[in-house]
């Protein structure tokens, strides 16, 4: 094959030879631009914003990490105030909001809750604060209701 193809290239001009030769080089220089030189160029830029991104949450993390690490250690609200644990979920639900459709005790430090009609962003920031409270969530079901609210399914123990 190769053979063939020499005796293809020395029955040609020069002039054919040097205009054979210009194509073959430019094609070469086409394939090894856009095969090779800038895929690789792209995935590294792609790699380097990804990097960034990294790096910026992480410090993001660090920064949330280090404020929680730096604040002062309270008392739970629910803690000072004694009480059913019942009655105090019932009384932080309502206070940011919210309508506590079922609430079932399950022994002293133990409660099954159902809200409903809830926006997620609230729901979410509330469950977070619930931590703030003395209460930790054991489980959680978050189901999505036709109007985009949330209905809540909990379990939550007192700390």
């Amino acid at each position: 094959m190769i053979g063939r193809l020499a005796r293809w290239r020395r029955a040609l001009t020069a002039r054919e030879r040097f205009l054979v030769d210009l194509a073959a080089a430019i094609t070469a220089a086409v394939v090894l631009v856009y095969g090779v030189v800038l895929p690789l160029g792209a995935a590294f830029d792609a790699a380097a914003r990804r990097h960034t991104e990294v790096v910026r949450r992480t410090a993001a993390i660090e920064a949330v990490v280090r404020a929680l690490d730096a604040a002062p250690r309270r008392t739970p609200a629910l803690r000072r105030a004694g009480g059913p644990l019942d009655q105090a979920l019932s009384a932080s639900a309502q206070a940011a909001g919210f309508v506590v459709t079922a609430i079932e005790p399950r022994g002293p430090a133990l409660v099954h809750a159902v809200i409903g009609g809830a926006r997620a962003g609230a729901a979410f920031a509330w469950l977070e604060r619930l931590d703030g409270e003395g209460l930790v969530i054991e489980s959680l079901r978050a189901s999505p209701a036709p109007d985009g609210a949330l209905s809540l399914d909990m379990v939550v123990r007192a700390r």
